[in-house]
């Protein structure tokens, strides 16, 4: 009995796998069309594009199993610059990474509906779903790929909804310092200050994190408690750009 029960446990896993593969595939296909390269082994298929010194990584997760009704796929987006890891190793990160932003797909964008659901490739309607990842994937990351490309608008024509994908400004200030801007880094921090609309319609108060990242620098303790390690690696990035003295003539309180 315990044999048969393994058995078909394992076909079950066989065939989620399967069907999650499958709509890995028809993804790829979808998008194979705007560059992208698919490597489909691992426990996580990717898709990657290269655009000079950027890659934009799409990789493919799933959290359930999988029937031919409901094959959820989860999509996580990076952005990652050569240029700003080569920066963050120069200034002597112990883990100096590319990554500028990232989250998953539904993030990437304003929906006025609620968040978009996990996207579910079975049943009917897969090919309509399918040109809803395209399109999303169009509008999200890679027009915010094409801002990335022109540092010096960038803080002028970047959406909240891009700024906040990092979690805090600090990933920002590397990227402005990297590509030779730290002249756009106090118009950055103004907009953190200023508060950034999330995807629905709510305010995060980035100010907080602007606020702890002030009494850091002055030997402080943070006051917020809203984000300690943004503010944290907020200071680490300005000091990183010679920058710091541009968060300490802020008015905050």
């Amino acid at each position: 009995m315990g044999e048969l029960r393994a058995a078909y446990r394992f076909d079950m896993v066989t065939k989620s796998r399967e069907l999650f593969l499958s709509a890995c595939d028809d993804i790829a296909e979808t998008l194979s069309g705007w560059g992208f390269s698919y490597r489909r082994s691992g426990a996580r298929p990717r898709l990657q594009l290269f655009a000079a010194e950027w890659q934009c990584e799409l990789e493919l997760q799933t959290t359930r199993s999988q029937t031919s009704e409901s094959t959820a796929v989860l999509v996580q987006v990076d952005l990652t610059s050569q240029r700003v890891a080569d920066y963050r190793a120069e200034a002597g990160c112990g883990h100096p990474s590319g990554l500028v932003l990232g989250g998953f797909l539904e993030y990437w964008e304003p929906y006025p509906d609620g968040p978009f659901p996990h996207l579910n490739l079975g049943g009917e309607g897969r090919r309509k779903r399918l040109a809803e990842v395209e399109q999303r994937v169009r509008r999200g990351p890679l027009s915010v790929l094409d801002q990335l490309r022109d540092p010096g608008t960038f803080v002028g024509t970047a959406a909240d909804v891009t700024l906040v994908q990092s979690g805090g400004p600090a990933s920002w200030i590397d990227y402005l310092a990297a590509y030779d801007q730290k002249s756009q880094i106090p118009a950055l921090l103004r907009r953190f200050e200023a508060g950034l609309h999330w995807n629905d319609g709510s305010v995060r108060d980035q100010r907080r994190i602007l606020v702890d990242a002030q009494r850091i620098a002055r030997g402080l303790h943070p006051i917020t408690d809203y984000n300690p390690a943004a503010a944290h690696h907020l200071v680490e990035a300005l000091d990183r750009a010679d920058r710091r003295r541009d968060l300490m003539c802020m008015a905050l309180s």
